[in-house]
């Protein structure tokens, strides 16, 4: 718990700092309760003001239903790229048009590479 304490301190020092999860709510509350016993993590990003995205809150039943029709088309990838958008609007609000975003995006999947990659490309 003290290791994912002080990663998320150090991160929150130098840049502004999310979750975006294809979990279910609330798992990293209870994920963190479980495997982090003690750590008091959902106080710690109340307090660092990282919020959490859970990515399948951010499909609409129009995107689920055409990815399940198209052959190729990964709703996780639609979900994690919808979410993690929104997170990138909410951070980067008040900021001048133009500034650059530096993004580091951390999973176990490939959905979170390429949901990144089209909202960079995107952004360009």
């Amino acid at each position: 718990a003290e290791v994912v304490r002080k990663t998320l301190m150090a991160a929150r020092r130098v840049a502004r700092v999310a979750i975006v999860t294809l979990a279910m709510r609330p798992w990293v509350d209870n994920s963190s309760k479980w495997f982090l016993p003690g750590g008091d993590i959902q106080d710690l990003l109340e307090e660092l003001e990282i919020p959490v995205y859970y990515a399948r809150e951010h499909v609409t039943k129009f995107q689920r239903v055409a990815a399940s029709m198209e052959e190729g088309v990964d709703v996780y990838t639609i979900a994690k790229r919808n979410a993690m958008k929104k997170c990138l609007r909410k951070l980067m609000r008040g900021r001048p048009s133009g500034t650059r975003q530096h993004v580091i995006s951390i999973g176990d999947s490939g959905a979170e590479e390429d949901a990144i990659k089209e909202i960079m490309w995107d952004d360009r």
